[in-house]
């Protein structure tokens, strides 16, 4: 049996939160740079689901709690927020609204949120229901 550590690295990483993500790289740089780089690339993070086409994103968004999305997106890129808010109906919008820009979370709630997130992304990429690009590349 043959097993794929970079694969199985990648799974591991993927299991944790963004911030742990981070200090994990950064530990690995200092001992070898080129893999860590490689590992930080395959990464996924919720500012990838700008990368998303608008087709891909309403797939992704199909069936989600626009609640916990609004929770998830506390923190993020005002791009990213722009993006989703566009592309979304105005009674989600205020959903999402109400959450995004209400009372102060736990930072474990909000961490939690995106992963969930994350994960959903990462499952329809692994299915080949999403790609991600940032090269201005057009998926049809």
């Amino acid at each position: 049996m043959r097993i794929d550590g970079l694969a199985e690295a990648l799974i591991l990483l993927r299991g944790l939160n963004p911030a742990e993500q981070r200090v994990l790289i950064e530990e690995m740089k200092k001992k070898d740079p080129r893999i860590a780089e490689f590992l930080a690339a395959k990464l996924i993070s919720i500012e990838d689901l700008k990368k998303l086409t608008p087709k891909m994103l309403q797939r992704f968004l199909q069936g989600l709690d626009y609640r916990k999305l609004g929770l998830a997106l506390r923190g993020t890129s005002e791009e990213l927020i722009s993006f989703i808010q566009s592309s979304v109906s105005s009674g989600i919008k205020r959903e999402i609204d109400d959450v995004l820009n209400g009372p102060p979370q736990p930072r474990s709630k909000v961490t939690e949120a995106q992963q969930e997130m994350i994960d959903k992304l990462s499952k329809g990429i692994d299915k080949g229901h999403y790609a991600l690009s940032d090269d201005g590349e057009t998926y049809v």
